[in-house]
């Protein structure tokens, strides 16, 4: 399914449904991502030691009553995803000690279209989310020392691009990402408190235009991560 079918879909469906919306809430909501990325290569030699990166989203909060007990949440955020290297795994060598980092942090413009259940005294939230991504940038700053001595830091931009162009040497991800997310939400009106599990579908590597040969599939990245948030809703209609 494209981008345009994936939109279009998501309009009908909020069209089909808005007679038996039973009222309207807006809010903001924000909190910490703990944001990672699942590899899958054929080669899985060629794969990077990550670890989570502590980073947040905040944003715009609809939440659409649809009948007692279930509601359907939208909304606009800022989000914050990529990963961090694990550096001691990364290098590989018991004989040397390694400070610092490298990071590749990844802004994205994301809208969720999740549908929540009550049970009990919590809500279980599923559903699919699109995202765009807005900046991104590699950065770096490490000291080794031991059996040899190393330091370097620096920082290059992301370019978003759905082939492999290398212009001026700078990495390329694909922009557009589109998963599923699953979690959990307890409410103390006016405040929503939630934990989510966010799962990626598409896979971020870009064809390259210049090995026809090549295939992304061979090198699959997709975002995953946790996050924690805290809405607050201010508006019913």
């Amino acid at each position: 399914m494209n981008l345009k079918s994936i939109i279009a879909a998501t309009v009908f469906s909020l069209i089909v449904i808005s007679p038996a919306l039973s009222q309207i809430s807006l809010g903001v909501e924000g909190g910490a991502n703990l944001a990672n990325i699942s590899q899958n290569y054929v080669d899985q030699t060629n794969e990077i030691p990550t670890i989570f990166r502590f980073t947040g989203h905040i944003g715009a909060k609809v939440v659409y009553g649809l009948k007692e007990g279930i509601n359907i949440h939208s909304g606009l955020y800022i989000s914050g995803k990529g990963h961090s290297t694990n550096l001691a795994a990364y290098f590989d060598d018991p004989t040397i000690d390694i400070k610092g980092y490298i990071r590749k942090k990844i802004t994205y413009v994301e809208v969720p279209l999740n549908v929540s259940f009550n049970v009990g005294p919590v809500d279980l939230v599923a559903g699919p989310y699109i995202a765009f991504a807005a900046k991104g940038r590699n950065e770096w700053s490490y000291d080794i020392t031991g059996a040899f001595t190393l330091s370097d830091s620096g920082s290059e931009l992301i370019q978003f691009s759905d082939h492999k162009i290398r212009r001026n040497g700078m990495e390329e991800v694909k922009g557009l990402d589109i998963g599923l997310n699953l979690g959990v939400r307890y409410s103390i009106d006016p405040v929503v408190v939630g934990l989510t599990f966010d799962k990626g579908l598409t896979n971020l590597t870009p064809t390259d235009p210049n090995d026809p040969s090549y295939d992304p599939a061979s090198e699959k990245v997709t975002n995953t991560g946790l996050r924690f948030s805290v809405a607050y809703i201010f508006k019913q209609f």
